[in-house]
């Protein structure tokens, strides 16, 4: 039974976090979820959300937090890790999710023992300050690491690139493309 989309979605670049507020009132039971909002831009031809389920997805995961990334179209080649952050977005722990479904217009990535109730409920851990639960999912598709080596092979002459496949590659052109240089306006 799904309890309501909630919460705010960040863009930092390939990083999306997802802030869920009052996080130890939510979820009574196990299997109940939340829905994150969608994680792409309306300009997507597609949608992905986090679905979480604090109280686990079944009984045998009841002292843990579930997760799954759901893909509504069929994706290949892409890593995903999700992690929980503490209020000042450092990263506490995190996994890199498998792939549970994947067929012609679905993917699902997930982790059914994703990080223990225990934990994330612990003061000492730092993670629930204000009751704000965040977890950021980073996304890498393969096709951006298999695009770059291919560039050394045209050396000395001009090849196009498009500038998102470099800034999403190497955090020296992200950087390029985010200041105030020429390289920006090509």
């Amino acid at each position: 039974m799904t309890l309501r989309t909630v919460g705010n979605i960040n863009t930092l670049s390939s990083k999306f976090m997802w802030e869920i507020d009052d996080f130890s009132q939510i979820g009574n039971d196990v299997g109940d979820y939340l829905s994150s909002p969608n994680l792409n831009p309306s300009t997507s031809n597609f949608e992905r959300h986090l679905i979480l389920y604090p109280k686990g997805l079944s009984a045998e995961c009841q002292n843990y937090l579930t997760i799954f990334l759901e893909s509504t179209k069929a994706e290949t080649d892409v890593k995903v890790t999700l992690s929980i952050l503490n209020n000042d977005c450092e990263v506490m722990y995190d996994r890199i999710a498998d792939v549970c479904i994947k067929d012609t217009c679905c993917t699902v990535w997930g982790l059914k023992q994703f990080v223990s109730r225990d934990f994330v409920m612990n003061p000492a851990n730092g993670i629930l300050n204000d009751d704000k639960l965040i977890i950021a999912r980073v996304t890498e598709d393969n096709f951006v690491n298999a695009v770059l080596p291919h560039l050394q092979e045209k050396e000395g002459k001009t090849v196009n690139v498009h500038k998102c496949i470099l800034a999403k590659s190497s955090p020296v052109f992200a950087a390029m493309f985010d200041a105030e240089m020429k390289e920006n306006t090509v």
